[in-house]
């Protein structure tokens, strides 16, 4: 499952922990939110949290289990509720988060899929560089609902969309 992937100095996202995470996961682990989604995402969010400030433990962690309460590929409007209490159910205590960057991550993992824009800089990274993977599913991503200024960068946003088409 990618160890030296998700395994960083500042991250410290280990394969234990990805594939107690994904032990959970309903969906195939190669379906479309899957595992090759979630290093995408959280590819794109490491990059957006080193210019918006994020706090890049809370954005990692959110790349790996924002879909993880998943029943549907298409339409599951309750899969970010679903995977926000697997977080704090399950999840809990298999990552080193503070009180405060629980109730952060909670937040940004219930509200993910509900298009809204947010100017909390951490909240706002992790949903950016969840709807900049969108064009694996063959969507656009609307740049007016991308919450960071770094996220609309020309340059930045071709590059991250770029790289959700490049689908293993």
């Amino acid at each position: 499952m990618g160890s030296k992937f998700w395994k960083r100095r500042v991250f410290m996202i280990s394969k234990h922990m990805v594939q107690e995470v994904f032990r959970q996961f309903r969906l195939k682990p190669t379906s479309a939110h899957g595992l090759s989604h979630a290093r995408r995402v959280f590819t794109i969010g490491k990059e957006l949290a080193a210019k918006t400030g994020a706090d890049r433990l809370v954005v990692a962690v959110f790349a790996l289990v924002h879909d993880i309460g998943r029943e549907d590929e298409c339409d599951d409007e309750l899969h970010g509720e679903r995977s926000a209490a697997l977080l704090l159910t399950t999840f809990k205590d298999l990552f080193p988060l503070s009180g405060s960057q629980l109730k952060t991550l909670f937040f940004a993992i219930s509200w993910h899929h509900m298009g809204r824009t947010i100017s909390h800089p951490t909240i706002g990274t992790c949903w950016d560089a969840d709807r900049l993977d969108l064009s694996r599913c063959h969507m656009e991503t609307n740049p007016a609902l991308l919450s960071t200024a770094f996220a609309k960068e020309p340059a930045f946003f071709n590059w991250a969309t770029s790289l959700s088409l490049r689908r293993p």
